[in-house]
């Protein structure tokens, strides 16, 4: 069973032959670090905050993986085997950076917000948004395929990606995209 409601500050996990932190819904992970773990750098439940924490060559999986409506803020994902931060729906991103993964950046469920973030030289998309929410003040840059990606159309009501940047894609995809 996993731990609801934990909070956990100044962790590193280092070659865990699992995932690197694994809890339940609401927790809070602030200034740890996970690193050459076998899976996942982090994965929490929903409703989980994680600041200022870093994610780096976990081998198999993503960065950071987490349940429906949690925020991260200041958080970086870099050479990961799969996606930097893979998130559930109407989850939030602020000032985040994922950065040579192994499959997209940010790779989001239905809803999800994404602010002054950046994702460059990933092995697919930048921001791979599937319905996205608001994406605004990011920069994708250097990824395969491009910048931002919708993973389906998004709804009529649905923001638009605003004031973000995409270029310089390895398959010279559209830059606009």
């Amino acid at each position: 069973s996993q731990s609801k409601d934990l909070v956990l500050e100044g962790v590193r996990i280092v070659g865990s032959g699992d995932d690197g932190v694994q809890c339940g819904e609401r927790t809070i992970v602030r200034a740890c670090a996970a690193s050459g773990n076998f899976n996942y750098g982090f994965r929490t439940g929903s409703y989980s905050v994680i600041v200022d924490s870093t994610a780096t060559e976990n081998t198999t999986w993503s960065g950071f993986t987490a349940g429906t409506g949690t925020t991260l803020r200041g958080c970086t994902a870099h050479d990961n085997g799969h996606a930097g931060f893979s998130l559930g729906a109407y989850s939030t991103v602020e000032n985040c950076t994922a950065d040579s993964n192994g499959n997209h950046g940010f790779d989001t469920g239905n809803g999800t917000t994404i602010n002054n973030s950046t994702a460059s030289q990933n092995g697919v998309d930048g921001i791979h948004a599937a319905r996205p929410g608001p994406i605004a003040g990011c920069i994708a840059r250097s990824n395969t395929r491009p910048g931002t990606h919708p993973a389906t159309a998004p709804p009529t009501t649905a923001p638009h990606p605003s004031h973000h940047t995409a270029h310089s894609h390895r398959t010279g995809a559209d830059p606009a995209q």
